[in-house]
């Protein structure tokens, strides 16, 4: 595996011209190796300790890193924190990560210095996740209907790992945004990760606490959200229980979904569970 910082350009050729040449290349990264979660934190700050100074050379700070003990430090520092949070990430990813940042195409603030410290590396990644990855992740999901693309390899336990630690971290994304597609959900339910987590009561009551919620929510005089709305509540009523295939009735489900796994994240959280024990356990059961 290289340690340079090659600037991959080469696009997927599944995903149409429209599709802007940074996404495409962030789609074509999420393919480019295996997650750093497979590697050591010796392994993969041996190979920081090679990028580091090509990043502080780009960055026109050459003699930051003199002294190799300096090198070996900072590769040390940035291996654990990737680990913590970004263990999904190949190296492919990070270094192009690394490449962007130091073009300044991330600020921390207007009047950001930029600088080789694990405050900024962490940032420049973070970035990276939310903007270049996701917006990848969205082109290659819209693109699969036509194209049929081969199914992309997913670091389920690393991404919990990566959760996990946002909660420490006071980092993790609310409402929607976590776990778009309640990929991770439907795998996490699938290998029993949910068993006994919660009762079968405590789940209607979260049912109707989030149908609630939506019901709360203040809807204009008329339109098609007031019909919608107004067809949810008729069917509520007659039924007693959600009914099926109401597009209302899946907001409500989606919502539990995101509330279960955030509940169960924090659970983990705060119990210090060994994350890779517990769902290695439950899939060899």
């Amino acid at each position: 595996m290289s340690t340079d910082l090659t600037f991959y350009t080469v696009a997927p050729a599944h995903l149409p011209p429209s599709v802007p040449a940074p996404v495409r290349t962030a789609a074509l990264l999420l393919s480019a190796g295996e997650p750093v979660s497979t590697l050591s934190t010796d392994e993969l700050g041996d190979m920081l300790v090679s990028a580091i100074p090509g990043v502080a050379f780009l960055l026109g700070h050459s003699r930051q890193f003199v002294k190799q003990d300096d090198i070996d430090m900072m590769a040390e520092a940035v291996a654990e924190m990737v680990h913590r949070r970004f263990a999904r990430l190949n190296w492919a990813e990070i270094s192009h990560a690394l490449r962007r940042g130091a073009s300044g195409e991330w600020p921390r603030s207007e009047d950001d210095v930029l600088l080789v410290s694990l405050p900024h590396i962490t940032h420049w990644l973070t970035c990276y996740c939310k903007e270049a990855r996701a917006e990848a992740q969205l082109a290659l999901q819209a693109a699969a209907p036509v194209a049929a693309l081969p199914a992309l390899r997913i670091d389920y336990v690393g991404s919990v790992i990566n959760y996990v630690e946002l909660v420490r971290a006071g980092e993790l994304p609310t409402g929607f945004e976590l776990d778009m597609g309640n990929v991770l959900y439907t795998w996490l339910k699938k290998v029993g990760a949910f068993t006994d987590f919660r009762t079968a009561e405590q789940y209607a009551t979260m049912r109707q606490e989030e149908t609630d919620r939506l019901l709360a929510v203040k809807l204009p005089e008329s339109g098609a959200a007031r019909r919608e709305y107004t067809s949810f509540v008729n069917a509520l009523g007659a039924l007693g229980e959600l009914p099926d295939s109401h597009p209302l009735s899946r907001s409500v489900v989606n919502a539990c979904k995101k509330r279960v796994l955030r509940e169960w994240l924090e659970h983990h959280s705060k119990a210090g569970t060994d994350i890779v024990d517990f769902l290695t356990t439950r899939l060899a059961a």
